[in-house]
């Protein structure tokens, strides 16, 4: 029996707490969210749960959410946990008018110190209420992975292509989910870096949310760049191929061992 098409949202299973802040959640570890051939959870997935947590704040789950995600920095200091459950605390840095920047810390079962933390900003935009509280029902992923589930397909041997669809999207900014980008522009980046080791993983993603993808379909273009340390960083770059390829996203992702 083929599982049902759930929005990729829903497949995270993350439960928001009540109060906040700090606005705080957890999700199950999910095999379904590893890279390949690994017992790691990407990073893209990491940093889509933080996008939503990130989302609710100054005032907590259950109220107005924030707005459109700007930018989105997640660096992993560990490995994060292969079986139990990842817990989010985010607390907002500044809250203005017009942005709210916030910092989220994640952690593993019953561990003090976080196994990474990401920096966030928002635009300040009435969007409706944010995601409720509560236990949130853990679904089938259709095609038994986050990376099945996306759908991307191979245009070259750095771009991949993803169609739009109602799975995909985030509904109230009009465009394709900020997890959804970040999780197309980690496995293009995976298609250039050199010797493409399964040993190593994406230490350090940086997206940057220009633009809503308003035609589609969505390209995400890879190329290596030089790095200081040599380990291998990736530019991605998102585009809007039914809008003469218009720039809508960046992304750099850095890669290492954990």
């Amino acid at each position: 029996m083929t599982a049902a098409a759930h929005h990729f949202a829903r497949l995270l299973a993350l439960a928001l707490e009540p109060g906040g802040p700090p606005v705080t959640a957890t999700a199950p570890v999910r095999p379904e969210s590893f890279a390949p051939g690994t017992t790691r959870v990407r990073a893209s997935v990491l940093l889509a749960m933080v996008d939503i947590v990130a989302g609710q704040t100054p005032d907590g789950p259950g109220k107005p959410a924030v707005g459109a995600t700007m930018d989105l920095r997640l660096v992993l200091l560990s490995s994060p946990p292969t079986t139990g459950h990842l817990h989010f605390r985010c607390e907002p840095l500044r809250v203005g008018r017009r942005f709210v920047v916030a910092e989220t810390e994640l952690f593993s079962d019953g561990s003090p110190l976080p196994f990474g933390r990401a920096v966030s900003t928002f635009a300040v935009l009435d969007l409706g209420a944010g995601m409720p509280v509560g236990a949130s029902r853990v679904v089938p992923v259709e095609g038994g992975s986050f990376d099945a589930f996306l759908g991307a397909r191979v245009q070259d041997e750095h771009t991949l292509v993803l169609d739009s669809s109602p799975r995909l999207a985030n509904g109230p900014a009009g465009t394709l989910h900020g997890g959804v980008q970040a999780l197309a522009a980690e496995l293009a980046a995976q298609r250039v870096v050199s010797g493409r080791d399964r040993g190593l993983a994406v230490t350090d993603l940086d997206i940057r949310y220009l633009d809503r993808l308003r035609v589609g379909p969505l390209t995400a273009s890879a190329r290596q760049v030089p790095s200081r340390t040599g380990a291998p960083v990736a530019v991605v770059r998102l585009g809007d191929a039914g809008s003469g390829d218009r720039l809508i996203g960046h992304a750099t992702v850095s890669f290492g061992q954990l």
